[in-house]
């Protein structure tokens, strides 16, 4: 059985050590640079649950509205890894930290931002904010469901499937080949 290390309370800047037998799962995010962290199964997952919340970001109205955008993707990534979800390595120490609250908002906040850089700079992508759209019938799509995929697009479960078995390309590639099927 998987017991949880994931702190009761994250403050703003409470990192927490993990154990030193810590084993980093699939549902950890890598805060951090370079292509380790970027290739990583748990930050390709966390760019592509942000994908596909991108326009509900989007359109929100005002800064709070953006921050709950952002606030239930950390949560949903929380929720889904015992460990809490975001993790930094401590090079010093040479062990594993959780992250506290305001760092992961930021990363989350980040990520939104950056994707909507990229479509606005290049023409071609304006489409992507149209398909990346949560289902309608979906009252609160960044809650983990109870049952997997019942809330899903069958495009959403199909990009899912795909990154959990091992998918190597980018997200970018991973959305095409969705929308191509």
């Amino acid at each position: 059985p998987v017991t949880s290390v994931r702190p009761v309370l994250f403050s703003a800047e409470n990192n927490v050590a993990l154990p030193a037998n810590f084993k980093m799962t699939k549902c950890d995010v890598i805060n951090g640079r370079g292509r380790k962290s970027y290739n990583h199964i748990g930050n390709r997952r966390f760019r592509l649950m942000a994908a596909m919340n991108l326009k509900r970001y989007y359109e929100a109205e005002s800064k709070a509205d953006k921050s709950l955008v952002v606030s239930g993707l950390v949560q949903a990534i929380r929720e889904s890894c015992p460990s809490g979800g975001f993790l930094k390595l401590d090079t010093k120490r040479n062990i594993w930290l959780s992250v506290g609250g305001r760092e992961t908002r930021e990363k989350a906040g980040h990520c939104f931002r950056d994707m909507i850089a990229a479509i606005r700079d290049d023409n071609r992508k304006k489409d992507q904010l149209d398909l990346l759209t949560a289902p309608k019938s979906c009252e609160h799509p960044l809650r983990k469901p109870k049952t997997p995929f019942t809330l899903m697009t069958s495009q959403q479960q199909l990009v899912l499937q795909r990154l959990e078995s091992g998918f190597d390309g980018s997200v970018q590639a991973l959305l095409r080949e969705a929308v191509e099927e």
